[in-house]
């Protein structure tokens, strides 16, 4: 019988070590099952920062674009108006050639008509002088 209360109690110490072993385990699925519920929370909150990026990006997207195609547009208009000032540049520039060969030709209407001065100075001298020389005779 002893041999029996010895197996006995081994088969006790052994439902015990394995009851001991079945309350670790389930203590640790417990642990296990907060933590996938904190893993769970956390990949929600995740996904919903992605999607918060996500449609910050949209917006900032859509008013990049609509920037560019207000760049482009005022960029066209600068372009037209740059077109328009070289236009009036060469209209400029032709009229400024103009007026320089009007001057040219005053200036040299001036430098005969100071020519043609002088000459009839000294006509007018040369008469005066003749015309006073005979009276004095």
């Amino acid at each position: 019988m002893a041999l029996f209360e010895q197996g006995l109690t081994a088969v006790e110490q052994d439902m015990t070590t394995a009851l001991d072993g079945l309350s670790s385990a389930e203590a640790q699925f417990g642990v296990i099952r907060t933590n996938m519920t904190t893993l769970k929370t956390n990949i929600i909150g995740l996904g919903n920062y992605i999607n918060n990026i996500n449609s910050d990006l949209g917006s900032m997207l859509t008013s990049f674009d609509n920037y560019v195609k207000k760049m482009s547009s005022d960029m066209g208009f600068m372009k037209a108006n740059l077109t328009e000032v070289n236009e009036d540049m060469s209209l400029i520039r032709g009229q400024s050639d103009e007026i320089r060969k009007k001057y040219d030709s005053i200036s040299y209407a001036t430098e005969t008509l100071r020519t043609d001065m002088t000459e009839v100075s000294q006509c007018n001298f040369t008469i005066f002088f003749l015309f006073n020389d005979s009276q004095l005779k």
